[in-house]
Formats: structure tokens, sequence, C-alpha cells
């Protein structure tokens, strides 16, 4: 997920229709959540699928504002086993209640990939509180021993406010954060494997 940079590089995006992101291998996903909603839904990756509205999200020059449930956007990318994410973001809430903490994007509660009929946790990444920011992807064999594995970065109140560029990676073995703006990572490993869900990815 890329959010606006400035108004030379609207100018550019309002006349192209694709672009070369930074890294290109393996890419699947790559929005740019500001303007108008029908630009924070196209997927700017080469042959990307375009997200789907849900709800009323708020789109300004410079971010969406969105609610998990709600106001979000539905992608067509389905979780696996491993998987990176880039995201460019915020929080504009007080984050003193769980009901209205941003999540950044999940599938919340999805039924796994194995065929079962009980729902999963997947994967995720929200404002877990006043200053933590989480990310989570699931883990075990089967819904009877599957855990919502998460890690956990703390940060002040003001770089929870401020823009910041997160770097978020499920592996077979490991959950990985970075805040690459201020220095602050984790790195787990577990020794129960990757369980993913079947549900689509949202933004929001």
């Amino acid at each position: 997920l890329l959010v606006d940079v400035g108004a030379a590089t609207r100018a550019i995006e309002a006349a192209s229709n694709s672009f070369v992101p930074p890294v290109t291998r393996g890419l699947i996903s790559w929005h740019f959540l500001n303007d108008t909603l029908p630009k924070s839904r196209k997927n700017y990756a080469v042959a990307g699928q375009t997200a789907a509205q849900a709800g009323t999200p708020t789109i300004s020059p410079i971010a969406l504002a969105i609610k998990s449930l709600s106001n979000f956007h539905t992608t067509e990318q389905l979780e696996t086993t491993e998987m990176s994410f880039f995201v460019v973001c915020r929080s504009l809430d007080t984050l003193a209640s769980a009901t209205t903490r941003p999540m950044m994007f999940g599938n919340y509660l999805s039924l796994p990939a194995n065929g079962e009929t009980v729902n999963t946790f997947g994967i995720g990444m929200y404002f877990s509180g006043a200053t933590q920011l989480e990310f989570f992807a699931t883990r075990g064999t089967s819904t009877a021993n599957h855990n919502r594995r998460n890690v956990n970065i703390t940060r002040t109140t003001a770089q929870q406010n401020a823009w910041s560029l997160i770097f978020c990676r499920a592996t077979a073995t490991k959950n990985e954060m970075y805040d690459l703006t201020n220095n602050i990572n984790i790195s787990t490993t577990f020794a129960d494997g990757r369980f993913p869900a079947v549900g689509k990815l949202l933004i929001g």
C-alpha cells in the first residue's frame, strides 16, 4: 500500500495507467490511497485486479480513512503461507478504545484453506493499543490447534499519529514487523507452521 507523497506525484498519477514500483518480483497488489475512491480501489501492480468498495470510506488528497468491517476495500488478494506487506499509515484515533482503533489490512475470521468449515484467524495488521502496533498471522495444522500468533512493536503517541513506513512479513517459521521510519523492529520464530485462511484481504 502506498500513500500520496505530494502534488507533483498526484499529477503524474492522474495521467498514468500503470507504474513501475520499487519492487516488482512477486508484487500482486499496489494501491495509492488518496485523491478519489476509484483511484484507491485501482490495483497498480501489473495485471492487478481492482478492489471492491464496501460502505463509505472517506478519501482526501493525502489519505484514505477506513473502518474495519464497515468502510473498507476488498482486494482480490488471497492469503498465502509467505507474505510481505509495505504499509504507509498513521492513526488519527485516540486509540483509547478497541472499537475505534484502525485496522490497516487483514482477512479477519475466514474459513481455513484446508477445507474445514470452522473459521480461523487469518492475517492482519492494526493499532492494538495507545502505543502498540500489531501484526498477526495464524499458525497451526487445523482449527483444533490453530493460534493467532502476533508480534507487537511499542511506539510513542507521536509516532502512532505520524506517517510511518511499516514492513510486515509472515514466513513458514517467523512473523516480523519493522517500523522503517522510527527504526523499531521485532522478529519472532514460532514452532508451529503457517495456517492460511481463504478470505480475501481487506484494506481496512
